[in-house]
């Protein structure tokens, strides 16, 4: 590309330019695979499942307690939120390395690649030889295409169980549960009788006798240190 009037223009397209080692796509590929976290998608469909399924009981291991804090006494609630943050960030390790096989295997599969010589502003493209272009065929269909397909599928069973338990989510909890907690809401209470009751019917729904705003370590500071 050259710069004209503050508008980057791409340069003609040269058959005898030379892309630089590291943005030739071989090299991406090479380079993608030693990657500590991009190298999972070599793996077997049960190796990369393993692999991400560390990550999932890593991040319930943080989600569950904030789960149980927000829903006290709710399980089906606490562990309807824990998941979707446990699956959410599954989802984005997922979709980061579908998102970075898939670009390489674009690259490979391309007969022209663009490249930066020097930075942004100096983009241009590079004609692949028949011999390169060849190997990178290969590499793409037998290397790569079945890395992305493992990604693909695992990605949107990923995307289905989160949308899912969303769904769920607000199946089971069609209120905010922080709405409870507020000043607004409390006073409320105090001269709506439909809403008190039905404040009483939720709290008798959970197991407990206590509106959700009772569990709050808030009020209960306000309280003296007691349930209210």
């Amino acid at each position: 590309m050259q710069d004209r009037g503050g508008v980057r223009v791409r340069r003609r397209m040269d058959k005898s330019r030379t892309v630089p080692t590291d943005q030739q796509p071989f090299n991406e590929l090479q380079e993608l695979k030693e990657d500590p976290l991009f190298g999972w998608a070599q793996e077997d469909s049960k190796g990369l499942v393993t692999r991400l399924a560390l990550i999932y009981a890593v991040a319930m291991a943080v989600s569950i307690p904030i789960g149980t804090t927000t829903f006290p006494n709710q399980l089906p609630e606490a562990l309807l939120a824990a998941n979707i943050g446990g699956l959410g960030v599954l989802l984005a390790v997922a979709i980061r390395l579908y998102s970075g096989w898939n670009y390489v295997s674009l690259r490979l599969g391309a007969e022209v690649v663009e490249y930066e010589e020097s930075g942004w502003y100096d983009g241009s493209e590079w004609y692949k030889p028949p011999d390169i272009r060849a190997r990178d065929e290969m590499l793409n269909n037998y290397e790569v295409q079945p890395a992305v397909d493992r990604l693909k599928a695992v990605l949107g069973a990923i995307g289905l169980g989160f949308i899912l338990t969303v769904v769920g989510f607000k199946v089971v909890v069609p209120d905010d549960p922080y709405a409870m907690l507020d000043d607004t809401y409390l006073n409320t209470l105090k001269g709506d009788d439909d809403i008190a009751n039905d404040a009483a019917k939720k709290a008798a729904a959970r197991g407990t006798n206590r509106p959700v705003y009772c569990e709050s370590r808030y009020y209960q500071a306000m309280a003296g240190g007691g349930l209210l």
